[in-house]
This record gives structure tokens, C-alpha cells and sequence, in this order.
């Protein structure tokens, strides 16, 4: 019960979110983080986080 509760509060809330592993593989987007990103969630989900950076520092995120 509580999961589907998160997961309804998730998918309203007008704050863009997103659940990250910890080697940066995004796990969940939910539906405002993926308006304001411009990928749909299903395209975020897999990637790592650092598809936000530019490419020149993409290198540096990965080494911290």
C-alpha cells in the first residue's frame, strides 16, 4: 500500500524528481521531471545522471 501511495503522490507533485542509484543510473522519473527535462520518463530511466551535464564535464562528474 505505501508503494502505490508514493507513487500517486510522486505522480502529481508538480516538483521534478528522480530516484538515482548509487553509481548515478537514473531509476525513476516521475511525470514533471520529465516535462521539465524534455525526455519522457521512459527515456530517463537507465541513464545516469550526468546526461544533464554538458559533455565537457561529464568526464569530471564521473570521476567524483
Amino acid at each position: 500500500m505505501q508503494g502505490l501511495r508514493e507513487s500517486l503522490v510522486l505522480n502529481v507533485a508538480p516538483d521534478g524528481v528522480l530516484w538515482i542509484s548509487e553509481t548515478g543510473c537514473i531509476l525513476m522519473a516521475n511525470p514533471a521531471m520529465a516535462q521539465m527535462s524534455g525526455y519522457e520518463a521512459s527515456e530517463l530511466i537507465g541513464q545516469n545522471v550526468d546526461i544533464f551535464l554538458p559533455p565537457e564535464l561529464r568526464a569530471r562528474h564521473a570521476q567524483s
